[in-house]
Parts: structure tokens; C-alpha cells; sequence
């Protein structure tokens, strides 16, 4: 009990100064850590430096502790999961007028710009797949979250994450 307490008030801290192994620490620790816990300390808050870290600890639990639950049908993690896609195409996102004309039509080759996540986008939206032969093989509620993967897609301007779904 006092470790976890004291833990919790140096979280911040350590989150700041040494992310990455707090991150994967936090995982290890999970569900004595909860996501809630991370969340408070750097949830997505539009600096770039939270939401990188942000982004890895999602991914670290997502494709860890969590994912024997997804992969048995955890619709109820849905909405993590697409909060960690949007996550991704926030982060290093390409300029809006790359993507998108005065209109906000999509710009001529737009689907080939390049995006700084794009690998993980794209293993996101082959796992969220009805039909899926991922390695993260998602099974998270069927037709519903592929079509809010879509209107993220499009959203965002990823046209590369459209031609896949």
C-alpha cells in the first residue's frame, strides 16, 4: 500500500523526467496502475512531449496486459483503442493543407504523404478489422469500430488508412 502511494505522488515526476521506463513500469504494474493513473499525470493535453508518451504507454498496454482481453472480444476497450488511434494521428500529424484543399476536399496524392506513425496506424486499423490476420487481431465489437476508425481516417486526412479499410 505505501509503495503504491508513494509511487502515485512521484508519478508526475518520473513521467516527466524518465518517461519510457516509467511507462514501461506502469505497465508491469498494471492493474495496480490503472490507466487513470497515467491518464492524470499526461493524458493528451496538446504537448507534444505527454503525448508521445501518452502514445507509448497506450501501445505498450494495449499490446500488453490488455491485449488477451481485446483479442476475447473486448468491446468494452473500444474506445481506448481508438483513443490510441487518434492519439497517433495527432502526434507528428502532416500540415492540414498537405491533406486537405480550401474546400477541405482531399489535395491530389494525398494519400502519399507521409505520416510519422504510419506503421502503427496501419497495424491499428488491419487489428480493428472484422476479418483480421493481425498480430493484434482485435475483436472489438465487429462493423461499429471500423467505421469510427474510417471517420477518424478522414478526419485526420490519413487516406492511406482509407484504401486499407
Amino acid at each position: 500500500g505505501s509503495f503504491l502511494s508513494l509511487m502515485y505522488r512521484v508519478l508526475p515526476q518520473l513521467l516527466e523526467l524518465v518517461p519510457s521506463p516509467t511507462v514501461s513500469f506502469c505497465v508491469q504494474m498494471y492493474p495496480y496502475v490503472q490507466l487513470r493513473n497515467v491518464q492524470r499525470c499526461i493524458g493528451p493535453n496538446g504537448s507534444t512531449p505527454n503525448l508521445k508518451t501518452y502514445i507509448e504507454y497506450l501501445g505498450q498496454l494495449i499490446t500488453g496486459p490488455i491485449k488477451d482481453h481485446l483479442a476475447r472480444g473486448g468491446s468494452k476497450y473500444a474506445a481506448l483503442v481508438l483513443h490510441w488511434f487518434e492519439s497517433n494521428l495527432i502526434d507528428g500529424a502532416p500540415s492540414r493543407s498537405a491533406l486537405f484543399d480550401a474546400n477541405s476536399q482531399p489535395v491530389r496524392n494525398a494519400h502519399l504523404v507521409s505520416w510519422e506513425h504510419r506503421d502503427t496506424l496501419v497495424t491499428i486499423i488491419t487489428a480493428c478489422l472484422p476479418v483480421s490476420n493481425s498480430r493484434l487481431a482485435l475483436d472489438l465489437g465487429g462493423l461499429e469500430i471500423t467505421y469510427q476508425v474510417q471517420a477518424l481516417c478522414w478526419t485526420y486526412g490519413f487516406f492511406a488508412g482509407l484504401s486499407i479499410l
